[in-house]
């Protein structure tokens, strides 16, 4: 969604509740993960506010690609990322056969996957969605870094 080039295809496989996609979502990469390289962590670093392992950013080389297919950035008089952002909400929060009550992991080809917990605020978060807020909140306490992550190992 909101990518032209790719047309991006989100699979759901519901006995294991995983979501899989490519560049809907873009996870971190564990510390000790052979894909995490200088220049991985440089690039991400750059295009994550400073924080290549914060999951809540949706990278700015992303964001502008999915503005330049959607008539600019809103401040510009564009959709920017409301049509991908409208997509992810209606995903996490729907009830219908692809919807939030079915999946809890997402598999992901941009970080080390998959992303367990607190997957669907994160996705949420990165198209600006306003569960940001819960899971920025120190009452919820959710550690979105990725030595909390991968605490449980990969699959």
């Amino acid at each position: 969604p909101g990518d032209a080039l790719t047309n991006e295809l989100v699979l759901l496989h519901k006995p294991s509740r995983t979501m899989a996609c490519t560049d809907l979502f873009h996870g971190v990469y564990a510390d000790f993960d052979p894909l995490n390289t200088w220049m991985c962590r440089a690039w991400f670093k750059f295009n994550r506010e400073g924080d290549y392992k914060d999951a809540r950013i949706l990278p700015l080389y992303r964001r502008r690609q999915i503005e330049a297919q959607n008539g600019g950035a809103e401040e510009k008089g564009g959709q920017g990322i409301k049509n991908v952002a409208a997509f992810v909400k209606e995903l996490v929060t729907s009830d219908d056969n692809f919807g939030g009550n079915h999946f809890d992991i997402i598999c992901h080809s941009h970080g080390t996957p998959p992303t367990r917990e607190a997957a669907k605020e994160l996705l949420m978060a990165q198209y600006d969605l306003t569960q940001m807020e819960k899971i920025a909140s120190p009452e919820n306490s959710v550690d979105v870094t990725a030595q909390n992550l991968f605490s449980v190992g990969r699959v």
